[in-house]
């Protein structure tokens, strides 16, 4: 009785001794890249329209309107993103709610001064993705990216884009218009309407 006793104890302890240093791991990545971000992250005071951003969500994450984004945690998401970046495969990580957190803390932590803190981007981009998974509604991440983000032609977010690029303000533009200033948040150099209309 005493030997089954001692190796059910054995068959227990040794998933906690496996587990313990994963999460150590895994919390250790989080707070590293957390310790750079400010106490309190505010979102855009401006808000898109449904229509937008319902054009927003399908394009840059292919979620419907009513889907929410997936509340992250370090202990599945870390290892994810790390696995990702040493693969050099990008995209495994990014899917659905995933790629808009992940795109939304991009553009937060470049766009509002957080990288000056820091030589790495990536920790402190995953600490910001899980929190704002668990600080901020969908809503509130659709309508910041595309109010903070650069349109280029020295455009920072949609409204600007409008008139940088159609000469009209947002609420005159057709959808085809929206949807290609939309289109423009991958990578305004890249799918630029006038170096490259064809992308």
């Amino acid at each position: 009785m005493a030997v089954r006793s001692s190796a059910l104890h054995w068959l227990l302890a040794v998933p906690v001794v496996l587990l313990l240093p994963y999460t150590l791991l895994c919390m250790g990545f989080y707070l590293t890249g957390a310790r750079h971000l400010p106490d309190r992250l505010e979102p855009a005071r401006w808000q898109a329209t449904p229509e937008i951003r319902a054009q927003l969500l399908k394009v840059e994450a292919g979620m419907a309107p009513a889907d929410t984004v997936p509340r992250l945690d370090p202990l599945t998401f870390v290892p994810r993103v790390v696995l990702e970046i040493r693969s050099q495969r990008p995209g495994t990580a990014e899917t659905g709610g995933h790629r808009l957190l992940i795109n939304a803390a991009r553009m937060l932590y470049f766009g509002r001064g957080m990288h000056a803190k820091t030589h790495s981007h990536h920790l402190p981009e995953i600490a910001l993705a899980i929190r704002l998974s668990r600080e901020w509604t969908t809503e509130q991440i659709a309508d910041t990216l595309l109010a903070e983000s650069h349109y280029g032609r020295c455009s920072v977010g949609i409204d600007q884009a409008a008139y940088a690029y159609f000469g009209r303000p947002l609420a005159q533009l057709r959808r085809q218009e929206t949807l290609a200033l939309i289109a423009l948040l991958k990578g305004p150099n890249w799918y630029s309407l006038d170096r490259t209309p064809e992308r």
